[in-house]
């Protein structure tokens, strides 16, 4: 343990010597003093101009003083946390965050990323007693009623200090006591050369780069379909690499539509920069028309748009990029690599937009499944800003667990031992590293979109709790719940009132507001945020293990309902209703990115419970299907089946005389389909809210038929794009017969 003073010179040393990052966390009611004062003495060492990004929640007044008397040869930008994506893709040789009031997990892992080799990460904070125990803006972001401030854990601020204690490059100065640890690290570093290239690779600034922008255009002079796809830790430059490639392959003239796409805006804006930088090195004239989310670049009859991912699969175009493909899921990639001659995807393996190994594994097996396609993959591996095995990179990785993977275990000895399930208890899983780092690797190789901020929700939101199905002392099934609902009458009536949001309680709230349960919410249950199951037994039946033996828990603690949120695709939904979870709500718009509809179910557990799910499934029943005709048109018919397959509703059959006359005018044959589509269109619907198991057993591919013309509308050439059935009229004929003696026609339908 060294002084204060004395850590700061050996740290500025380590770092411009070295080339490689150094981070200082300066705690104390002087720490931006300090920092200052750390800034002024790296400068002074410093040949030529120091840059320097200073983040706060308020950066213009919090460094007021840095602004106002500027430190010599320190050229500051001061940036608010609010517009952090704004920095993505600059780099700086000096980052400043201020942590006393907002210390948000994913602007820390976006941040540090831009400051390059020889540079300094300082961050700022209250004395470590002060802070750990005062809530930052994200804390109270995670407080949900009836929670309050008493019931945040801290976990992921004392993991913050641990973490950089213990780590080598990192250092935590505390004023208060003037003492500094940390773990010195001298190294002489290699500086990444600039590679000696021609044309417009001369803008590179790794041999990776220069590899990616030959290997594009290589692969697009092909005859053929093309897919690249390129796969690099976060820092590499990979964004840059496709945008020059972009520029080069469009000055050409060859192409006339290019259609660019990420999970947000704010991913493919580094892309454009490149690409309008290599147009212009190329002396290649394009006009900018503006638009709501990027710009259109025109090059001539060239154009160049940016699509959300689900719009961005339904058009043409001549060239297609996906930037931070993992965050999509991977039928959407798909489909746009089946509308493009040539495509280019990329795919951060480890960083804070999410997770891209067990994408890359997947995706890449999918590829060369598919006919006529070329498929090239290449690998970057060389940091753009600073050296390879920056210390600093890897104390992100290690802090906010980037990196993290499975345990390493055998299918066959999962299958000899007992398997058993625990309710982990938070402040030790995140004392016990191997086990949180198996337990949330689960979740990355689940191709779950995890994000720096779920780490921190589970560490220190007090309604969320985690539970695990083990096997010697191995996660081989993770768990994340929320409690929901619990609510008193008082606060119901006040939000109802309002009109306010159920903050943290999404399935109580969407029941209250779409289903009419007013009362719902003052039932308690647990939402399964998340659940993932090791990589190598997917499809053993885990998942399915650790549900029953949830439900069992929820029972005896007295809980009324256990429910989920997902992106509705047709194996979540029969892995989910297999398990007797019934479907109560289905968004009425598509996610943007994923293209999919998110979908609640809900198992109940009680008596009470059971008895508003049987309204909240016949009033989503009867709201879903008056609805495929409109909102969810383009709804996959055999998905719908899925979710009308389990739930609780009755039929209602009511008709006019006139009708059933048409009705069995249209059985016999002596009317067409359209000239009784409309009672048709009754009895379908009838069938479909009849949760009788006696009802008639038809097949599949017949039901489908049924929801894609009868209740959907669409036309003929349509739905045999998505059914292949031989005489589909008379099928559909058939069907409406078995219904209309079933229901026992003029007999028993009510007139």
């Amino acid at each position: 343990m060294i002084s204060v003073d004395e850590a700061i010179n050996n740290v500025i040393n380590e770092a411009i010597s070295s080339c490689e990052r150094r981070l200082i966390a300066v705690s104390g009611s002087s720490s931006l003093d300090v920092a200052r004062r750390i800034v002024e003495l790296y400068t002074s060492n410093s040949r030529g101009d120091v840059s320097g990004l200073l983040m706060s929640v308020n950066a213009s007044e919090t460094y007021r003083s840095w602004l106002e008397k500027p430190i010599v040869n320190f050229n500051a930008t001061a940036i608010d946390y609010a517009k952090t994506v704004e920095v993505i893709g600059g780099t700086w040789n000096i980052l400043v965050l201020d942590v006393s009031i907002q210390f948000s997990p994913s602007d820390i892992g976006r941040l540090v990323e831009v400051v390059s080799g020889g540079g300094l990460v300082i961050f700022t904070l209250p004395p470590i007693s002060e802070w750990i125990s005062k809530p930052t803006l994200f804390q109270k972001w995670l407080i949900v009623p009836p929670y309050s401030e008493k019931e945040l854990r801290h976990i992921f601020k004392r993991r913050f200090i641990n973490t950089v204690i213990n780590s080598e490059g990192t250092w935590l100065l505390d004023l208060e006591k003037n003492e500094a640890i940390g773990k010195p690290r001298n190294t002489k570093t290699e500086v990444n050369v600039k590679p000696e290239a021609e044309g417009i690779c001369k803008l590179a600034l790794t041999s990776d780069q220069v590899n990616v922008i030959r290997e594009c255009e290589k692969a697009f002079k092909d005859e053929g379909r093309k897919t690249v796809v390129i796969l690099a830790n976060r820092g590499r430059g990979k964004s840059a690499a496709i945008g020059l490639a972009l520029a080069d392959i469009v000055s050409k003239g060859i192409v006339k539509r290019v259609v660019i796409t990420s999970p947000e805006p704010t991913g493919a804006s580094t892309l454009y920069r490149f690409l309008k930088n290599g147009l212009s090195f190329l002396n290649v004239r394009y006009v900018e028309e503006k638009k709501k989310i990027l710009d259109t670049i025109r090059i001539g009859d060239v154009k160049i748009v940016y699509m959300r991912p689900d719009l961005a699969s339904r058009v043409r175009a001549d060239v297609k990029i996906v930037d931070e493909a993992a965050s999509i899921p991977i039928p959407l990639l798909y489909r746009i690599i089946g509308s493009a001659r040539f495509s280019m995807f990329a795919s951060t393996v480890h960083g804070y937009e999410g997770t891209g190994r067990s994408f890359t594994l997947r995706f890449l097996k999918g590829l060369k499944e598919i006919k006529n396609l070329s498929v090239k993959e290449l690998t970057m591996t060389t940091p753009i800003r600073y050296p390879v095995n920056d210390p600093i990179e890897k104390w992100l990785y290690s802090f906010l667990l980037l990196n993290a993977e499975p345990p390493e275990i055998s299918l066959d000895t999962v299958r000899k031992r007992n398997t058993y399930y625990v309710h982990l208890d938070i402040n030790r899983l995140f004392e016990d590293e191997e086990m949180l780092k198996g337990f949330y690797g689960i979740y990355v190789m689940a191709h779950y979109r995890n994000r720096p901020d779920d780490l921190a929700i589970l560490a220190d939101a007090p309604h969320h709790s985690a539970r695990a199905l083990m096997m010697n002392g191995k996660v081989i099934v993770s768990i994340q719940l929320a409690e929901e609902g619990g609510l008193s009458e008082q606060l119901i009536e006040e939000y109802m009132k309002e009109g306010v949001k159920l903050s943290g309680h999404m399935i109580p709230h969407r029941l209250a507001v779409y289903n009419g349960l007013k009362s719902f919410p003052k039932l308690k249950g647990l939402r399964i945020v998340r659940i993932a199951t090791h990589p190598k037994l997917w499809g053993e039946g885990f998942g399915s293990k650790t549900l029953r033996e949830l439900t069992l828990e929820a029972e005896a603690k007295g809980y009324d309902w256990i429910g989920a949120g997902f992106g509705a695709t047709r194996d979540l939904i029969r892995f989910w209703t297999r398990n007797n979870f019934i479907p109560v709500h289905l968004s009425p718009v598509r996610n943007p990115t994923t293209g999919e509809f998110s979908i609640l179910v809900v198992k109940p557990l009680t008596r009470r419970a059971q008895k508003q799910l049987i309204v909240a499934s016949r009033e989503f029943k009867l709201r879903f299907l008056n609805s495929l005709h409109n909102i969810y048109f383009d709804l996959n018919p055999y998905l719908i089946l899925d979710v009308l397959n389990i739930g609780f509703s009755k039929p209602i059959l009511r008709f006019t005389k006139a009708q059933l006359n048409r009705l069995e005018g249209y059985v016999k044959g002596s009317l067409s389909y359209e000239a009784s589509a409309d009672a048709v269109l009754e009895i379908t619907k009838a069938y479909f809210m009849d949760d009788n198991i006696e009802k008639p057993k038809i097949n599949e591919d017949i039901k489908a038929l049924m929801i894609a013309k009868v209740i959907q509308g669409k036309k003929w050439h349509l739905i045999r794009k998505i059914i292949k059935i031989d005489k589909p009229l008379d099928k559909l004929r058939e069907a409406v017969g078995e219904l209309i003696q079933y229901y026992g026609g003029r007999k028993s339908i009510k007139v």
